[in-house]
């Protein structure tokens, strides 16, 4: 330490040669400061995850031994049980479920929401118990609020990770989940999406004149063997890419509308 070779990083912990680490390497600092006991937590485990979190300050921690925050780390102390750890580049980091829980005392509704929406693999039974594992909290009340919005009647997580797309990309909710239509039970009901397609009808038109055109051709072919022929492959494409395209720029132009009146109405 004499010659500045080794820089100090947490107590008990250097670098050698500079400070200037990668994540990873931080992350990796603040566990070894933290000890064998310890865990990345709360946001820094959601990115050490590969998942989205709001930006915040330090890197937070878990432990089970003794220790303070001190510099960017975030020291928690509180019980971690075995099913709420795994280990993600070498290092011990906290379940998915297990670190929204630790969010909800840090972060507010909006947000713990914004993270919620964006994991695709999150499980209700799985946060319900990791939950329960953590004992009182702060944020107790937003996690129990957050198992009610995962949509407990839904019976499969593609159906949940739908109805967390739908919310993130403002879609419109659901009339229903696992409705009976008739004789089928349908996984989602939409009730007025249709509404927000403001241009179906021009999309519809295209792909109207376009099997004209295929059907044409598939007619002449029959006759000149030189005309050529759609693909049934090419016919697909374009159909898709034309309801895909129609999709996009109907509910792009419907935001906008609707961020136009709400700009007329705050202003006086």
């Amino acid at each position: 330490m004499a010659n500045g070779r080794l820089q100090r990083l947490h107590h008990g912990v250097y670098a050698l040669g500079h400070t200037a680490l990668r994540v990873e390497g931080r992350w990796r600092a603040a566990a070894l400061a933290g000890g064998a006991k310890s865990a990345l937590s709360h946001q820094t485990a959601l990115l050490a995850l590969g998942e989205w979190a709001p930006e915040h300050a330090g890197i937070h921690l878990t432990t089970t031994g003794a220790g303070r925050s001190r510099g960017e780390l975030r020291l928690h102390r509180s019980a971690l049980h075995p099913a709420d750890v795994t280990v993600r580049h070498g290092l011990r980091v906290t379940t998915l479920e297990r670190a929204l829980v630790d969010c909800a005392d840090e972060l507010d509704w909006q947000e713990l929401l914004a993270v919620a929406d964006r994991i695709c693999e999150l499980s209700p039974i799985r946060l319900a118990a990791a939950r329960e594992r953590a004992g009182a909290r702060r944020g107790a009340r937003r996690t129990r609020l957050l198992l009610a919005r995962e949509e407990p009647h839904t019976r499969s997580e593609f159906e949940r990770a739908y109805l967390r797309f739908g919310r993130r990309h403002k879609l419109p909710r659901p009339a229903g989940v696992n409705v009976r239509v008739g004789r089928w039970v349908v996984d989602v009901l939409l009730d007025g999406l249709l509404d927000r397609l403001v241009y179906l009808s021009i999309g519809l038109a295209v792909i109207l004149g376009f099997i004209g055109v295929k059907l044409v051709l598939h007619w002449a072919h029959g006759i000149w063997a030189w005309v050529p022929e759609i693909p049934t492959l090419a016919s697909l494409g374009v159909i898709i890419a034309v309801l895909v395209l129609v999709t996009f720029t109907s509910l792009a132009a419907v935001r906008r509308n609707e961020e136009r009146e709400r700009v007329s109405v705050e202003t006086p």
